[in-house]
């Protein structure tokens, strides 16, 4: 794996109704296995919805986001690491608020035809 060398391949990932990742890995294979861990979610439900958004040279402890140096596991340091962790909570609440307004209009609408 790319991780546990200096430097690899690191790949910028999007996955369709999961957002966005980075991971080091050293092909697309071991790239979709680690997106599906970053996104804790099983392979088999993310593997066919990735697709490569970039492709840069990992260089270990650097973020690829902000460009921090970091001493730490990980592709990314942990302020990014966490304001991606809030952006898809934000999503996740923003996603069941939509959902829950669908569900009022639907049967406003109902109660308006009786």
């Amino acid at each position: 794996m790319a991780t546990k060398k200096g430097t690899g391949t690191l790949w910028h990932i999007r996955a369709e109704g999961f957002g966005e990742c980075y991971v080091a890995a050293d092909n697309w294979e071991q790239a979709t296995v680690e997106a599906a861990k970053a996104f804790r979610i099983p392979w088999r439900l993310v593997a066919s919805k990735c697709e490569e958004i970039g492709r840069s040279t990992y260089v270990r402890n650097v973020c690829p986001k902000c460009g921090r140096i970091f001493n730490r596991e990980g592709v990314l340091c942990t302020l990014c690491l966490e304001s991606e962790r809030t952006y898809r909570e934000e999503a996740a609440r923003t996603a069941k608020a939509a959902a829950a307004r669908e569900i009022r209009r639907f049967y406003r609408e109902e109660r308006a035809k009786i």
